[in-house]
This record gives C-alpha cells, sequence and structure tokens, in this order.
C-alpha cells in the first residue's frame, strides 16, 4: 500500500512541477514514479513455481507501464494548457542570458529569460539548441496568474541591424 502512496504523490509532483525552471522536483517525482512502479511490478511477480503462462503473464504487467507514463504526460501536457486557457495572462519577457547542461552524451543549449506576473520576477529557460534565440530578444508569453511559472511563449522579436523580425507561434 505505501508504494501505491509513493506512486500517485510522485504522479501529482510531476504533473504539479513539471515546468519549473528548476526541475530536480520534477525528476525526482519521476524517479519515485519509475521506482515505486518497478517495486509494485517486482513484488506482484514475485512467485515460486511459475509456468509459461504466468511468466508471460508477468512479461505483459510491463505493457501497462508504458501506458501509465503516456498518461501521465498526457496529464501533465493537459494541466499546463487548462491553467494557461483558465489563468492566462500575457507577459513581456527578456532574454538575458544563455545556459548550458552536460550529460554523459550530450550537451544542451538553453536560453534564459525573466519576465513579471503580478509583484514577483520569474526566471525560465528554452531549448536553444539552434541559436534561435539573442540576447535581449523580446518574448511574447502567456503565463498561468495561479502558476506564473507555467507559460507559453507566443512570439519572439529579435533586433538584427536595427530591424526587427516578428516570429509568432501558434
Amino acid at each position: 500500500m505505501l508504494l501505491i502512496v509513493v506512486f500517485l504523490i510522485s504522479v501529482y509532483g510531476y504533473i504539479r512541477y513539471y515546468s519549473r525552471y528548476d526541475d530536480t522536483f520534477a525528476i525526482a517525482s519521476f524517479c519515485g514514479m519509475l521506482i515505486s512502479y518497478c517495486c509494485i511490478l517486482g513484488l506482484w511477480m514475485k512467485t515460486k513455481d511459475k509456468t509459461v503462462g504466468q511468466k508471460l503473464l508477468n512479461l505483459m504487467a510491463v505493457v501497462p507501464f508504458f501506458l501509465i507514463f503516456f498518461g501521465v504526460f498526457n496529464l501533465a501536457s493537459q494541466y499546463k494548457e487548462n491553467q494557461l486557457v483558465k489563468n492566462g495572462v500575457q507577459v513581456v519577457a527578456t532574454v538575458i542570458g544563455f545556459k548550458t547542461s552536460h550529460t554523459r552524451r550530450s550537451v544542451y543549449h538553453y536560453a534564459v529569460f525573466d519576465y513579471s506576473c503580478g509583484q514577483k520576477r520569474y526566471l525560465q529557460k528554452v531549448s536553444n539548441e539552434d541559436d534561435f534565440y539573442r540576447l535581449n530578444d523580446t518574448l511574447q508569453l502567456i503565463c498561468s496568474a495561479n502558476d506564473p511559472e507555467i507559460f507559453k511563449i507566443l512570439t519572439v522579436k529579435h533586433l538584427y541591424n536595427k530591424t526587427v523580425y516578428h516570429i509568432t507561434y501558434k
């Protein structure tokens, strides 16, 4: 029962906090989901004297794993969209710098921008693998008034050689 509670809390944590600038909690929640599911599956599969049918049934128990995680990612996306539709406010952000993240096999590049919502300033990052964003670019965002770290970029204004390029996302 404890493993099921840990799994459900991890699902909630991932759905609620996946869009934060500091993604440590979302990563921890994802790991909690994965570990608790594997433990639940391991306890369920632990039987003596397995027949061929039981072994096949245990192998098929992995299929819900993929369905559950697909569902969680879908719920996280729906949560973000619902927050933006119900509580969305438009704000202006400015690219203030860049961040690089290294893993064993890859390097990820991000543009870091800040914006204000209410009386508080927020810092966020967006993938910048193709060097699309430049320093001091202006971004038009929609963010949730209830949870301003949930955002969507609407437009980007680049300033190259005193010419403003206006790109709109759908």
